[in-house]
């Protein structure tokens, strides 16, 4: 294995890591064997934000006396409402949630306590109240339940906002070609002019700026940024990447300390893990990356190029949280359901498809997004 240090703390963390979001769909026997093949190949990290009950106590089972070998990154904040997940900052049910993970994991102690899907402004504010969410999870810090302190987001404009209070140790961040092929902050004016589109296709291979300044803010600031989301939940793999590619990338991104890999079988395991035995040549992505742009057609790159809706949805929010909600993402459900505006209320125009640069069916995507989390 390779390792690098999360910064602040020195702390050794493999390059290749654990994400195991996708245990939620295997029995105790299968999660017990993910999780052994990953600390077999030398994995130290597991990113468990899940708070279903079962999941947890088939973790702790794969865990028994193996817990020494692992940092475990627990999550603060993803709770159950109805026996769905549940995205919350009561101070009660956060608590109660934290605690029952320690209890099932068998364990006294969670390496880093993550502060959990941050992705909207007001919410990073409410998280940073220190006789509120942040004073929780520094209560746990002081007890010592807790050993560092991160938070997970996929805003690149919350996660900066987030980093610079400078209390952070680590974040959980997804990073992958398909999500840096283009400009996240680019304004209205910019999307629909010419110039910029053709500026965009011609140099595909250049990182989003609000993005990649958010990496190198992490650099700065000596935060850790683990990797999720670094197969974009296999769209990677249909444009001809392997996963050596697909983490090679990741890794030469600014501030990453380590990819967390989801895995539902210990091949998938395994195929992470060839990582770090390939070769130069079977790393390099280079050559994909100049085909990128083109490659992208039919999948939605979260741009808002199809903008403006006239029934004023955010045609981009609502296909990442579709997206989020079939990589198995529950808390994506609640999201949906609190916008101002849904897939259901998409008035099947066209206009939107009209005006996207990679083909992408948006009418539909608003029908799908409705059905599953309407």
């Amino acid at each position: 294995m390779i390792y690098r240090n999360f910064p602040k703390t020195n702390t050794p963390v493999s390059v290749v890591s654990l994400g195991a979001e996708h245990l939620l769909q295997v029995d105790r026997a299968t999660c017990i064997d993910v999780v052994s093949a990953a600390i077999d190949h030398e994995m130290n990290y597991i990113d468990l934000f899940m708070s279903e009950d079962y999941v947890r106590d088939n973790i702790g089972a794969a865990l028994k006396g193996r817990r020494d070998k692992v940092m475990i990154a627990g999550h603060l904040g993803n709770t159950q409402k109805e026996g769905q997940a549940f995205r919350t900052r009561e101070l009660g049910l956060c608590e109660q949630y934290f605690d029952e993970l320690l209890t099932r994991l068998d364990t006294d102690y969670i390496d880093i306590l993550m502060l959990h899907n941050i992705d909207e402004l007001e919410d990073a504010k409410t998280c940073l109240d220190p006789d509120g969410f942040l004073g929780l999870a520094q209560k746990y810090l002081k007890a010592g339940k807790a050993r560092m302190l991160g938070f997970s987001s996929h805003s690149p404009k919350v996660a900066a906002y987030l980093a610079n209070t400078g209390i952070f140790d680590a974040t959980l961040f997804s990073i992958n070609p398909l999500f840096d092929l283009m400009p996240e902050e680019a304004t209205l004016e910019e999307m629909f002019d010419e110039g910029r589109q053709q500026e965009t296709a011609q140099h595909a291979t250049a990182a989003a700026s609000a993005r990649t300044a958010f990496y190198r803010q992490c650099e700065a600031q000596d935060i850790g940024i683990v990797v999720m989301k670094a197969y974009a939940a296999g769209a990677m793999f249909k444009q001809g990447w392997t996963p050596e590619q697909c983490i090679a990338y990741a890794l030469s991104r600014p501030g990453v300390v380590s990819v967390a890999a989801g895995c539902r079988s210990v091949a998938e395991v395994e195929a992470a893990a060839a990582y770090v035995n390939a070769t130069e040549a079977q790393r390099d992505y280079t050559l994909l990356m100049q085909s990128a742009h083109w490659n992208a057609e039919g999948l939605c790159m979260y741009c808002n190029h199809c903008l403006p809706c006239a029934a004023q949805l955010d045609i981009a929010a609502i296909t990442r949280l579709l997206h989020r909600f079939q990589e198995g993402d529950k808390t994506a459900q609640e999201a949906y359901r609190a916008l101002a505006h849904n897939g259901g209320e998409c008035l099947a125009c066209g206009g939107c498809a009209t005006r996207c640069p990679f083909n992408v069916d948006a009418p539909g995507n608003m029908r799908l997004a409705h059905a599953l989390m309407g």
